[in-house]
């Protein structure tokens, strides 16, 4: 019995002698550097997160934080038969340069650094359409949310407010950007005449997108190549097929600080 008992007592000895000089392994807290590609292309690197996280950026559930909404008097809020009294609209409506809008802009775009360029387009245009909620305007009455308004609405709104909210986040970046009126829609368009030719905007935006592209949709007009900024068709790339075609068309392009109409017949 005690022969038993010392042979137990040795084992218990030794098992503890081993483990203090050769201690389980722990799992160390090490920061991960986690690559994440923007628009499945563009590896980015973070060596401060912690945890893994998706190689692609999920548009859906990306966030941009911003301060708190601005409130200002609107002097303007719908469309006027009138085109030339929807030049001032715009310029209340079009908020490129006011610090909010401007913000929510450039945190997008910094993704790809540099001077405005398609890439920019693309996750701008992106990242707003996979968020964007189609809601109506109020029960008989038009109205035209301001861009700052519309991001602080979560990206909501109809076929105008995108299109403010898409022009002006474009501007806001240093690109160029109009917006069209046809009969019971409204969209916008980038001037990409000095981003490259077509095949390469083309090709860009194939890139950029997780989407099949066969091809992009562009107007030529004003010696000027504009690239359409239209969603109907619900896909999330830039440059898709336009919704509404029209042989009438209000256009209000931006020149000289302040936007301006012009009819144009087809």
């Amino acid at each position: 019995m005690k022969h038993k008992v010392f042979l137990l007592v040795a084992f218990i000895v030794i098992s503890f002698v081993s483990c203090i000089e050769n201690p389980k392994p722990k799992m160390e807290n090490r920061k991960i550097r986690n690559a994440i590609v923007i628009g499945n292309k563009r590896p980015i690197y973070d060596p401060d997160v912690l945890v893994k996280r998706d190689t692609v950026i999920v548009y859906e559930r990306d966030s941009i934080f911003l301060p708190d909404c601005p409130s200002s008097e609107r002097k303007y809020s719908y469309w006027y038969t009138d085109g030339s009294m929807n030049e001032d609209m715009l310029n209340e409506t079009c908020d490129f340069n006011m610090a909010y809008t401007r913000k929510f802009a450039i945190d997008i775009a910094a993704r790809y650094s540099g001077n405005f360029s398609i890439e920019q387009a693309c996750e701008i245009y992106t990242y707003c359409m996979s968020r964007w909620g189609y809601v109506n305007d109020p029960y008989g009455q038009e109205y035209v949310a301001s861009a700052s308004e519309t991001i602080c609405a979560n990206l909501r709104g109809d076929c105008d407010d995108f299109a403010v909210l898409i022009s002006s986040l474009m501007m806001a970046v240093g690109g160029n950007a109009r917006i069209v009126i046809v009969p019971g829609h409204a969209y916008a368009e980038l001037d990409v005449t000095n981003l490259g030719s077509e095949y390469e905007i083309l090709n860009k935006i194939k890139k950029h997108s997780s989407e099949y592209v066969s091809q992009i949709y562009t107007t030529r007009d004003h010696d000027r190549v504009w690239l359409s900024m239209d969603w109907g068709e619900g896909k999330k790339h830039i440059g898709q097929n336009y919704t509404v075609k029209s042989n009438v068309f209000d256009l209000y392009m931006y020149s000289n600080q302040s936007w301006h109409w012009e009819q144009i017949y087809k």
